[in-house]
């Protein structure tokens, strides 16, 4: 390779490529209303987190782990001491976690946040089926900006929203994703 050769490399290289083309973006709405059904392959109650592995565990239970990830995010919220919880999810997809806490605290009043219409629709369904319509309910609202009162519930947590906002940066999103928030009372 003559000298020639390697500048020609060098200078290519270095020159942003004007025709790439880059992926259209698409919504939050739309990925998670198209998307969404496919939820049912990964969790038979559209859990839409991850699991919790517990040694002893089989890891190849998904759904045991998806529910063991609720169990944990219900025990560090520490509402012990509450006799009628009210809960917030941020960012809730389906409502599993808000089922799966429904069916621990019967008397606990849950409200999940989404910003997607079909999951609104879908959730509706859900909770009504599993029992729970009455003390469960999932809006259309984004919880980036919600008019809800911060003093009228006892805890909030967001197991996965926080990755979708589009308000953090790649490094805090790869971060918070694994990190549980959460915030009581």
């Amino acid at each position: 390779m003559t000298t020639a050769d390697v500048n020609a490399i060098e200078e290519a290289v270095a020159q942003p490529v004007a025709s790439a083309q880059v992926a259209p973006q698409i919504a939050l709405e739309q990925y998670y209303g198209e998307a969404g059904p496919d939820y049912a392959a990964w969790s038979r109650e559209f859990n839409m987190h991850f699991g919790y592995y517990r040694a002893g565990a089989n890891p190849l239970h998904r759904e045991s782990m998806l529910e063991q990830m609720n169990a944990e995010v219900l025990a560090r919220l520490h509402l012990d001491d509450i006799a009628e919880p009210r809960l917030l999810d941020l960012g809730c997809g389906l409502g599993a976690t808000l089922r799966s806490f429904a069916r621990r605290l019967p008397h606990a009043r849950l409200l999940g946040l989404t910003r997607v219409p079909w999951q609104v629709e879908h959730a509706h369904a859900l909770n009504h089926a599993a029992g729970c319509g009455e003390r469960v309910r999932v809006i259309q609202a984004d919880y980036e900006d919600t008019i809800l009162p911060r003093t009228s519930y006892d805890g909030a947590y967001c197991c996965r929203g926080f990755c979708k906002s589009g308000t953090l940066s790649p490094t805090a999103e790869i971060s918070t994703c694994y990190a549980l928030s959460l915030w009581t009372h």
